[in-house]
């Protein structure tokens, strides 16, 4: 799984926010329970609560090092030498989430990421609008076609191995003997493809052509791939 988490803090406390906003409104149609989505929700409060309070010791920090140099050296428009003190800084420090979360939100968020990814109802349309895709994936080109290799088995079948890439499948097509046009043998979805039709003359060998065309859902896409033949012998 790519890194989708944004490398700051504070980028992740509104990437965060974000998820569980989104995450509690897909929830039910990704197959999880209320409980998950209190539990997002409770991560990213507490992880925005912890955010808040490491800003607000930095700026109690850099208020008491100018309260030290203001007493050191009282050199400041409004302090002078042998003036009286200013008053002492403090901290007003947010007020903590009704409940916190456990230790470790993002071991725990990447593995519900994991969960969501292969839910039926999951689309990377979907996860782009949770934050958890990086991008859409690059279309493949419509000039992309199958390659494939044959080999004649023992039992005098020809098993076609093709390569799948990002596509659904591919729809074969085969040519033998005498034959003119192009007979449909089906449609697979893993390779490979094995075509155990007996040879039109039994007795006889005979050249098959093959052909394969890739297949995104159940439309074709692309071009037909190269012809390639093989005897079958009996």
């Amino acid at each position: 799984m790519s890194e989708f988490l944004p490398r700051s803090d504070a980028d992740l406390v509104i990437w965060l926010n974000n998820f569980a906003l989104k995450f509690a409104a897909n929830a039910v149609a990704l197959g999880f329970l209320p409980a998950d989505v209190t539990a997002v929700q409770t991560d990213a409060t507490t992880f925005q609560y912890l955010i808040q309070l490491v800003e607000a010791s930095k700026d109690e920090t850099r208020e008491r090092v100018a309260y030290k140099d203001v007493l050191r050296d009282g050199m400041t428009v409004s302090v002078g030498l042998g003036s009286a003190p200013p008053t002492l800084p403090t901290v007003t420090l947010p007020p903590p989430p009704a409940t916190l979360a456990a230790a470790g939100i993002l071991p725990r968020l990447r593995a519900l990421v994991r969960r969501i990814k292969v839910a039926a109802a999951y689309t990377v349309v979907l996860g782009l609008d949770l934050g958890i895709e990086a991008s859409l994936p690059t279309p493949p080109p419509a000039t992309s076609k199958p390659t494939l290799t044959l080999r004649v088995l023992a039992t005098g079948s020809v098993e076609i191995r093709w390569n799948k890439g990002v596509f659904d499948g591919v729809r074969v097509q085969s040519r033998r003997g005498t034959e003119v046009t192009w007979s449909e043998l089906g449609t697979d979805a893993r390779s490979p493809f094995t075509d155990t039709r007996a040879n039109l003359v039994p007795t006889a060998p005979e050249v098959r052509l093959y052909r394969l065309v890739y297949q995104r859902g159940e439309s074709d896409f692309g071009a037909f791939s190269d012809v390639v033949s093989v005897t079958v012998t009996p």
